[in-house]
């Protein structure tokens, strides 16, 4: 598929977006952790790292 006929069918709506194809409890999850960025809630990769990997 070239790039004019993807445009195309992006513009027709044959193509679905992935975050309707999310479950409503994934879509939380990110809304959640979105937030959670914009209220400065952050921790350093080193930090997230370690946690799921212990």
């Amino acid at each position: 598929m070239d790039s004019k006929t993807s445009k195309l069918e992006l513009i027709q709506g044959k193509i679905e977006d992935f975050w309707n194809e999310l479950s409503i409890e994934l879509q939380q999850e990110i809304k959640e952790g979105l937030t959670e960025l914009d209220q400065g809630k952050r921790i350093s990769y080193e930090s997230f790292i370690n946690k799921i990997c212990s």
